[in-house]
């Protein structure tokens, strides 16, 4: 991960299952990766976060809907929930 203090990548502990494809955002200030797949499975509906303190990372305990891989994704503010659909991996969890 890119460390922006000392201007190099950091290397971080490896994500509970390989994944190809996955999306990667920044939710609630926790970097999450969402979905993605191994070689031979579906996609998966997983969503993991790095820990606050960079050791590890933990499922969130909801996942998306569906499986996805190579997905886009972006973040909405919280004020613009109520004209994107609904729905989604936080809606209603703070």
């Amino acid at each position: 991960m890119w460390n922006e203090e000392y201007g190099q990548w950091d290397e971080f502990q490896h994500l509970p299952q390989s994944l190809t494809g996955p999306g990667m955002a920044v939710l609630d200030g926790r970097v999450a990766v969402l979905g993605g797949r191994s070689m031979l499975s579906a996609p998966s509906a997983a969503v993991y976060a790095l820990k606050d303190d960079g050791s590890d990372w933990e499922s969130i305990g909801v996942e998306m809907g569906e499986g996805r891989a190579f997905a886009g994704v972006a973040t909405v503010p919280e004020t613009l929930f109520d004209y994107c659909g609904g729905g989604g991996v936080f809606a209603g969890k703070n």
